[in-house]
Formats: structure tokens, C-alpha cells, sequence
């Protein structure tokens, strides 16, 4: 700041010769006013606040307290400078308008709170008022001005402390309410407002107890406040609160009492923590639990079921087969009919039967969705930390980004579900730890023929699932024995777990690898492949009467059942056909060899001898790229087609079907091959 020039003062005039001598009146006036003045001048001068006169905009007095405010030596530094400078730069426009007033006349006094600028660099602030005075015979401006500073940082220390307070409550995810003595509303941070479907507004002042706690738990609640304000000490209880539109929420309550300087009771405060979701969780959990001990006991059913129903869909083919031909030939009132429709809805009624062993096996229908892997862990594990052995700490180590895999949702949980159970049973008593990880791997054949139910699974991408424990591990005699139903080493068990868990990575075209060494713990890989999801074509239950088409062609069966081959011969025949047969896989390639473009279309069974019905299928289309081939298979079409991920068939029928069924996709190959 550049420093105006000093006036010079003007000397006091000398005393004119021949001044008349002051009178003793006179005389002891003027002493009373100089003593007065003195005394004034004392009180200014000793005053703790500084004063300050300026006239035409520039300081022409300022008493010590006003030096030392605006960090000043002595007068000489300040005397004749221009006011405004030492206002902040910002404040200025909003004082010099005040000011303005004042000389204009349109306040008597102002009041006012700025920033200074020291003149050793340091803003203040400083709290004051100013009023017009006469000095030295002209008008003035005094200034009574004080340093709140100090103050001024203690309030907005204080504003921090509040504000940080008010934030970190409105912040928490529980529930926080400030109640008064007699259960008022004070205050409710945004997560219970939220949850209760109120704004602030129209909580304050709202009976607690009598807005948000249902009518049956009143008295227990207020009990609870009471002994709390009582013997002042904290609260912990359970209950439920009221949301707006009707709903219950079970909160954990947890409260304390805040006091005033003299113990009385000001307010009490309470958190809450929602467990609604746990409680559902648990029940949920309680709920999944019971569905898997079912599905478990079941599963011995599983280890057989596979293989019994595609034999007993076989047999199906010949019962409902015939009895259908034999109704397509009945006249529409014969006696003999009713039985036989009878005979044919008993074995449709066999062919559910079936699906449901199919489903047992791990080769039935699955509600086949996509689902993150990642989400699917992290709920089982939640739901399965109670059951999990309390010495085993779980840690997670999963891919971000991971695609989704094709899966049902339901069999995916009880494949989790074993493996971490196995894993917190091989730990045992012991501190140990569990690794659940997720993530991509490039495998190929040679890896994937070291792994369970490769079954020619081809090399590429899989997603993949590790749960490792370092438990009691495996020996070489286990391991051989690991998946086998019954199988257990468990002194009370059923030994069916990975049994299931073998059967569920099947039904998913997946495989399963297993690394373990005694005392050194166990590693569980499954593998689920990277594929689009098959889509599974429903079966025709219109009944056989309906069939009205009729085609015309040679069609080749392939079957290594003779019920199965005959019961198709005479229904192609029926509806003008002409039908030649291969008991299995080799027979097949040799029939077809010998007139390929005589035969319309193959309706190849895939469990034969000698080759299997994927090894039928590249060699026939080897002989004829065009060939048409309509799959047929105990098993559902899925599972089938699963097989086949390079290779699309032009048709599919599950045994045990009905003619209008096998027509109607002999139909649908033919037509997409004109």
C-alpha cells in the first residue's frame, strides 16, 4: 500500500497583543473544558476498542487500541491514509454504500462487520459502528471498531463441528433419530427417512412412539425409553417400525441418553440398524436349506436315474408307439379304442415319470438362464457363513467383468454349497482358510482329460470356479472314490454331495478338476463352458388323430433297439414312407454309403455300440454335407444338441414320443432342406 503524504498542520496563531485578560468565571470555565477534554481524550486513548475519525475519506485520528488492530507502530503510519484501503476488496462496495448513508443523511449510526488488511499483510475481521461527528470544526466520521477475529473462528470452528456432526449422521446407512424427553421428534437422518417414506419436515415434532411403533410393541418400547431416561443408562433392545404406506421393518435399536450441565435429561439418540433383509435372508436361508436336504435325499435316486430312464424311454417308444398306430387304425367307435387310449395315457404318464429321473441325473430340463457366477458365490457364501466351521476364514478372489455363464441358478447354489461345506469339514476343528476364486482359462484337450466328465468337452474358454481349503486333504485312495455315490468318510453322512455336484456340472456341459495331497489341503475346479444358450424345442402334445400330413421318401432309422426301430418303421410306412433300419452306428454309414441321395432324411439315436451317435453324425455328414439328420434320444433335447456344438442337426425327438410328434419333425427337416 503506497503511503499518502502528510499534511502539514497549520501552527497556532500567535496571541494578538493587547488581548484583554479571561475573567476568574471565564478562567474557570476554560479549565473545566480542558479537563474535560483531557479526560475524554484519556478514555480514548486507554479505550479497549479502537476509535477512529476520518474526514473526507482519510484518517485523521486513531487512538492505540485501533493501532494495534491494524497492526500499526504509531500514528504517523496511519494518520492521512485513505480508510478504504485497509477494508478487504471484496467488502469494500458493501462498507462505502453504508457509509454513504451515513454522510447523506440517511443513517443516523451504521453497523457493520468486515475484513481489514493489516498492514502487516494479516486479514482480520473486525465488528463496528460509525456515527458523524464535528472535529476540528468540520464533519467526521468515527469509527468504534473491534477485533472479532478470534471470535469469528471459534463460531466457524464451531459451524465445522456441527456441520461435520450433521453430515457424518445424515451419511450413516442406520438409522439415527434425536428424541426429546418426552419421545418428540427433534431430528432423523436421510437413511431412516428413506426407509420410513417421510421427509424431515414432517417428522419434527411427530410422537415417536405413537407414529413408528406398531401398537403391539408400544408398551415394551416405552418401557424401555423410560428406564433408559430414568437411570440414564443406554438402550439396546429389538422391535419393529412402522414404514408410511403399512410395512414392518425389524430394527435393532441401540440408544443413549445426552445430558445437560446440570444432569438433567436435554434429548436421547438412537441408531438403528435395519435387519429386515437379514431376517429375510435367513429365512430364506432356512428355506434353501430344507430345499437342498430334499434335493440331497434325492439324489441317490440321481446316480441310477440317468441311465434307467433312457432305457425305460426306450421301452415307452414300443408302448406308445403301437398304441397309437393301433388307434390311427381303430374306426372311431370301436370297443377296443378306450383301452387303448388308456394304454397311451399311461404312457405319457410313464414318459413324466421319466423326465423327473432325468432331471434326478443331471440330464434333464433346467431353467437355463444367465447368471453373474460371481453374485451366485457371494449369496451362497452369505447364506452359509452360520453352518461354515467358525475356525475357517473365507476369502474372496474374484474376475471383474466376468461374462455370464448359461446356467440354472438353483443347481449352481447346491454345487457352491457342497464344495465350501466339504472344504469347512476338511478344516475341522483347526484355524484354516477358505479361497473362493473366479476368472477365465484357456484350457485344452490334454488339461481337459485329466478333469471328471470331460467327455470330449472341446478345448477353449471356459469360466471357471475354485474353491480351495487348507484342510486335511486327499489321499490317492480317496480321490479314486471321491464321486462315487455312498462314498463318504464322514462317520455320519450320506455320501451323495459330490455325487450331485457330478451330475449338475454334467447337466451344464462342464467338468470338474481336483488337486489335493494329505495335509496339505484341496483344490475343487469346475468348469463351465463360454457358449451361447441352448434353446430346447418343446414337444407337440396335439393328439395323433389330428395328423393330417402324409409324406413321401426314403428315411433311414438308426437304433440299436429292435422294439424301438420296428414301432418307427410302421409309423413312417403308415403315413407313405418308405423305411430302412441300421442297428447301429457302422450299419448306418454302410446303408447310407450305398445311396446316399436316395435317402431323404436320418433319424439317428445318439447311445448306440460300436460308435457313438456324434461319430455317426460327421461321418454321415463327411459322405453328404446335406445330409438331413433328426437326433433322437432319451434325453432331453438340450442335453442332446449339447453334444453337437459344432454339428446343427435339422431336428430333434425325445423318446418316448407319438407319431404325430416324430411326424411333425421329420416334417420341419424336410421342408428347411428343399
Amino acid at each position: 500500500m503506497k503511503k499518502p503524504q502528510q499534511r502539514k498542520r497549520k501552527p497556532s496563531p500567535p496571541s494578538l497583543p493587547g488581548t484583554p485578560e479571561h475573567s476568574p468565571v471565564q478562567q474557570r470555565i476554560e479549565n473545566q473544558l480542558r479537563e474535560s477534554e483531557e479526560r475524554c481524550r484519556q478514555l480514548v486513548i486507554l479505550s479497549p476498542v479502537g476509535i477512529t475519525v476520518s474526514q473526507d475519506g482519510l484518517i485523521v485520528f486513531i487512538n492505540p487500541a485501533g493501532l494495534e488492530i491494524m497492526g500499526a507502530r504509531d500514528e504517523s503510519q496511519l494518520v492521512n491514509t485513505p480508510i478504504m484501503e485497509l477494508v478487504h476488496p471484496d467488502d469494500r462496495a458493501r462498507i462505502q454504500k453504508k457509509a454513504d448513508h451515513l454522510r447523506n443523511g440517511l443513517r443516523s449510526m451504521i453497523m457493520m462487520e468486515t475484513r481489514i488488511m493489516r498492514l502487516d499483510g494479516r486479514i482480520i475481521t473486525v465488528e463496528g459502528r460509525a456515527t458523524l461527528i464535528t472535529y476540528n470544526g468540520k464533519p467526521a466520521v468515527q469509527s468504534i471498531i473491534t477485533d472479532i477475529t478470534e471470535r469469528k473462528e471459534v463460531e466457524e470452528a464451531q459451524r465445522k463441528e456441527i456441520d461435520f456432526a450433521y453430515n457424518l449422521v445424515q451419511a450413516l446407512p442406520a438409522f439415527f433419530a434425536a428424541i426429546s424427553h418426552d419421545n418428540r421428534v427433534i431430528l432423523m437422518n436421510a437413511a431412516m427417512l428413506g426407509s420410513l417414506g417421510y421427509r424431515l419436515e414432517e417428522v419434527v415434532g411427530m410422537d415417536f412412539l405413537t407414529q413408528f411403533v406398531p401398537a403391539a410393541e408400544r408398551e415394551a418400547a416405552a418401557a424401555s425409553f423410560k428406564k433408559m431416561l430414568d437411570y440414564h443408562q443406554p438402550l439396546l433392545s429389538e422391535s419393529s417400525l412402522l414404514r408410511r404406506d403399512g410395512h414392518e421393518l425389524v430394527v435393532e435399536w441401540h440408544g443413549r441418553p445426552v445430558l445437560k450441565e446440570n444432569g438433567e435429561i436435554d434429548y436421547f439418540f438412537v441408531v438403528g440398524v435395519d435387519l429386515t433383509e437379514r431376517r429375510r435372508a435367513e429365512e430364506e436361508r432356512k428355506r434353501l436349506e430344507v430345499q437342498i436336504q430334499r434335493a440331497q435325499k434325492l439324489e441317490s435316486l440321481g446316480v441310477l436315474a440317468g441311465g434307467i430312464a433312457h432305457d425305460f424311454n426306450n421301452i415307452l417308444v414300443n408302448i406308445l408307439g403301437n398304441a397309437d398306430l393301433a388307434l390311427l387304425d381303430l374306426a372311431a367307435d370301436s370297443l377296443v379304442r378306450p383301452r387303448l387310449e388308456d394304454i397311451k395315457k399311461a404312457g405319457l404318464r410313464a414318459s413324466e415319470l421319466s423326465n423327473q429321473m432325468l432331471a434326478y441325473s443331471g440330464k434333464g430340463r433346467f431353467l437355463v438362464q444367465r447368471h453373474n457366477l460371481n453374485k451366485l458365490v457371494e449369496d451362497m457364501v452369505n447364506l452359509l457363513k452360520v453352518s461354515v466351521s467358525k475356525k475357517a476364514v473365507i476369502k474372496y478372489h474374484f474376475t471383474d467383468n466376468l461374462p455370464p455363464i448359461e446356467a440354472d441358478s438353483a443347481q449352481i447354489r447346491q454345487v457352491i454349497m457342497n464344495l465350501i461345506t466339504n472344504a469347512s469339514e476338511a478344516i475341522g476343528d483347526k484355524d484354516g482358510l477358505i479361497t473362493i476364486s473366479t476368472g477365465l482359462a484357456d484350457v485344452d484337450g490334454h488339461y481337459l482329460a485329466e478333469t471328471y466328465l470331460h467327455d470330449d468337452l472341446p478345448a477353449g474358454r471356459y469360466i471357471y470356479l475354485d474353491i480351495a481349503d487348507n484342510g486335511s486333504g486327499m489321499d490317492a485312495q480317496t480321490k479314486a472314490k471321491l464321486f462315487d455315490p455312498f462314498f463318504t468318510t464322514k462317520f455320519i453322512g450320506r455320501g451323495l454331495g459330490l455325487a450331485a455336484v457330478l451330475g449338475i456340472v454334467r447337466g451344464h456341459r462342464g467338468a470338474i478338476k481336483v488337486l489335493s495331497e494329505l495335509g496339505r489341503g484341496t483344490t475343487f475346479r469346475v468348469l463351465f463352458p463360454c457358449s451361447d444358450m441352448l434353446v430346447e424345442v418343446e414337444p407337440d402334445n396335439e393328439p395323433a388323430s389330428k395328423v393330417e400330413w402324409a409324406g413321401s421318401g426314403t428315411i433311414l432309422v438308426v437304433d440299436d433297439e429292435d422294439g424301438v426301430r420296428m414301432v418307427l418303421r410302421m409309423m413312417l410306412e403308415r403315413f407313405g414312407f418308405t423305411v430302412l433300419t441300421a442297428a447301429d452306428g457302422l450299419d448306418a454309414i454302410n446303408v447310407y454309403s450305398e445311396d446316399p441321395d436316395g435317402i431323404s432324411a436320418v433319424i439317428l439315436d445318439l447311445s448306440m455300440p460300436h460308435m457313438s451317435g456324434q461319430e455317426v453324425f460327421r461321418s454321415l455328414r463327411e459322405i453328404n454335407p446335406d445330409v438331413r439328420v433328426i437326433l433322437s434320444s432319451g434325453y432331453t433335447a438340450e442335453h442332446a444338441r449339447s453334444q453337437f456344438l459344432d454339428l446343427l442337426p435339422d431336428g430333434f425327438v425325445q423318446k418316448p414320443y407319438v407319431t404325430h410328434a416324430l411326424l411333425s419333425a421329420v416334417r420341419t427337416a424336410l421342408q428347411a432342406g428343399a
